[in-house]
């Protein structure tokens, strides 16, 4: 199937005058979603046209009812009218959690720390982060990122926070060049 962005491909209007350009209803639509009301008749004859002629699921008939009739209705509205009507079915499998989100988080602050590097207009930025609670320990603005500049700075966060409680981990998904 041929995605529309992908191919920059723009769906035909439809001709049976259906396509929503009276301010107006635009207000009342709008008022109509802040208000997280039913959908109207008129939305609903939008979706089941919409469904019979694309033949796409709720995501994608979101962005093709936007172009082409003009009105944004959350795909997540589509899929329950569309439920509600049989057009669509339930997919368990795609309910479920797909990969367990894993955050390096610790439970005390300065036992773990991240350093990471960036970079933005040519100046090189690192950071060093406690990982219990994201507060910057410190960092740097340097011309290059080495090795040396990183030593540097965990330098100045042991003179700094070694006193309070020496760090158990400095985790870093950087590598770096030595010969750089």
């Amino acid at each position: 199937m041929y995605s529309p962005k992908k191919f920059d491909f723009k769906y035909p209007h439809p001709i049976d005058g259906l396509r929503q350009t009276d301010r107006e209803e635009d207000k009342v639509h709008r008022e109509a979603q802040a208000e997280g009301k039913e959908l109207s008749e008129k939305e609903k004859e939008i979706i089941r046209e919409a469904k019979a002629r694309y033949r796409l699921g709720a995501r994608r008939l979101e962005k093709v009812i936007e172009q082409v009739y003009g009105i944004h209705i959350p795909h997540n509205r589509i899929h329950k009218y569309l439920l509600e009507e049989g057009l669509a079915k339930e997919e368990p499998r795609k309910k479920r959690r797909r990969k367990p989100y894993i955050r390096y988080e610790r439970e005390h602050s300065i036992s773990a720390g991240h350093i990471d590097w960036f970079e933005k207009d040519g100046i090189k930025f690192c950071a060093i982060l406690d990982d219990a609670s994201r507060k910057i320990l410190a960092a740097g603005e340097f011309k290059n990122a080495n090795t040396e500049n990183s030593i540097a700075l965990v330098d100045k966060l042991v003179e700094d926070y070694w006193g309070i409680m020496p760090m158990k981990e400095l985790i870093s998904d950087v590598t770096l060049n030595p010969w750089a």
